[in-house]
């Protein structure tokens, strides 16, 4: 799967050093965790070893140089027809557009290649920038996500354009 700019490939190994950049980083992490932990070599690679062989998890790299520039998946929820959005960037990939080009084609994944009804996210509620990215590209926010200071922002098949 890919876009103009991006290419979605599996999860791997070899981007272990990758992640752990990403995700130990403070500007980062406050957004997908509100207790920041920091993440070692060995606590990484088993979490690859439990996403890499899952269709729908897949790690971000710039078609033009081959840079990683993030993570994107459709999680298993309980509900039917439905899967949640999960998504992060490494900093130093923020403000290029990627957002919006990878979630775009992650969603039309969802609802053409899935047949999903339903793709729903969790994102903190001090991440402007994320949120506008998820309402330029369709999210409306529903209420109240994981926590108070979360929002459940989701997209329907039919609200997708």
């Amino acid at each position: 799967m890919e876009t103009n700019r991006l290419k979605f490939v599996h999860y791997d190994e070899k981007y272990v050093y990758d992640y752990l950049e990403m995700i130990n980083d403070k500007r980062v992490n406050q957004y997908i965790s509100r207790t920041h932990k920091d993440y070692d070599y060995d606590s990484e690679i088993e979490f690859i070893k439990t996403v890499k062989d899952k269709e729908n998890c897949f790690t971000l790299i710039e078609k033009e140089n081959g840079n990683f520039v993030g993570t994107i998946d459709l999680k298993d929820c309980d509900e039917p027809n439905t899967k949640e959005l999960g998504i992060c960037f490494t900093y130093k990939q923020v403000n290029k557009k990627f957002g919006r080009e990878s979630i775009k084609r992650i969603l039309e994944y969802g609802f053409n290649d899935l047949k999903l009804d339903l793709i729903y996210l969790n994102v903190h509620n001090d991440n402007p920038r994320a949120i506008h990215c998820y309402e330029l590209c369709g999210f409306k926010n529903v209420g109240v996500g994981l926590t108070e200071n979360d929002y459940r922002m989701e997209i329907r098949k039919e609200d997708f354009k």
